[in-house]
């Protein structure tokens, strides 16, 4: 009985340390800059650069690069939009109401 548990538990931290690294995504960013890269980006080609998560670059206040990632952006903006729009129907049923 103790093992099974032991080995349950097992498969818990592998499955999360699996999951971890599935969704860790490495980014670069330069020594001044206010935005982080892809590898490949055109912006940072030539430069000096330090890879790092991309969520220790967020919480360092980078902001994504316009050309690496114009679809986040994009979604991004499109959510902002509809949370708007739907806040905005919210207060004018409250008027109305």
């Amino acid at each position: 009985m103790h093992v099974r548990k032991i080995f349950i538990a097992g498969l818990c931290l592998l499955f999360l340390a699996v999951n971890s690294l599935a969704f860790a995504e490495d980014v670069y960013i330069t020594q001044n800059g206010k935005k982080y890269h892809k590898a490949d980006c055109r912006f940072i080609k030539d430069r000096e650069t330090q890879k790092i998560d991309k969520q220790e670059a967020i919480q360092q206040g980078h902001v994504p690069c316009q050309k690496c990632y114009s679809e986040d952006l994009a979604a991004e903006k499109n959510s902002n939009v509809n949370e708007k729009t739907t806040k905005s129907k919210k207060t004018k049923n409250q008027k109305d109401g």
